[in-house]
């Protein structure tokens, strides 16, 4: 009696335009129409009105009452208890493939982050070689100028040590042809000397 008046309270539900009437035979004859339909409910229906007996929504208030005598709403119920089951198992399932992905995606903005972090460390590290290789060049072209500077210094050195040294030997040759003719003088005045020591012993 509980399924029976618990399934009388979810057809009334599902159909309200049949409260009234429902209403108004039961003040009228209290349990006789029960009593009847119940008597009634071994009558044959058809396959379409058993399959939507079972749903309280669907059908007349004799097939409801035949479903649940015959024990096809609680099949009903059964069946949707197990939809149930399904639709919250695939729900639990689909929250878990959420999370799942909500997990990869902050791996991903994570790894992400890593390698921008890596990028910005790479490109500074970029930069700094470029400035230093830049740094390395300039000293490198001032070095070659310097040794430019030097090389021309020590070119200009070596001319003037082969002027210098061309000088002195001039000059030490020209020192030498004085000395030669002082001495070619003098043994030149010596004969002159030993010559006119022999003209006055002549006369």
């Amino acid at each position: 009696m509980p399924n029976l008046f618990s399934f009388v309270r979810t057809y009334l539900k599902a159909k309200p335009q049949a409260t009234a009437s429902v209403i108004l035979v039961a003040r009228i004859a209290g349990l006789l129409p029960f009593i009847f339909l119940l008597g009634c409910s071994s009558v044959p229906t058809s396959i379409a009105d058993q399959q939507t007996a079972t749903d309280p929504s669907t059908g007349g208030l004799l097939q409801t009452v035949q479903a649940l005598r015959t024990g096809a709403y609680e099949q009903y119920l059964q069946a949707k208890r197990t939809e149930l089951r399904h639709w919250q198992s695939a729900q639990t399932k689909q929250r878990s493939a959420i999370i799942g992905l909500k997990e990869h995606r902050t791996r991903l903005e994570r790894e992400k982050a890593s390698l921008a972090k890596t990028a910005n460390s790479h490109a500074h590290h970029t930069q700094t070689s470029q400035e230093r290789i830049q740094a390395l060049n300039q000293q490198r072209t001032e070095l070659v100028n310097e040794t430019q500077n030097l090389q021309a210094a020590a070119q200009q050195l070596d001319q003037t040590l082969k002027t210098q040294t061309q000088q002195r030997v001039e000059k030490q040759q020209r020192i030498s042809a004085l000395l030669a003719e002082r001495e070619r003088l003098r043994q030149a005045l010596k004969l002159m000397i030993n010559s006119d020591g022999s003209l006055t012993e002549e006369f």
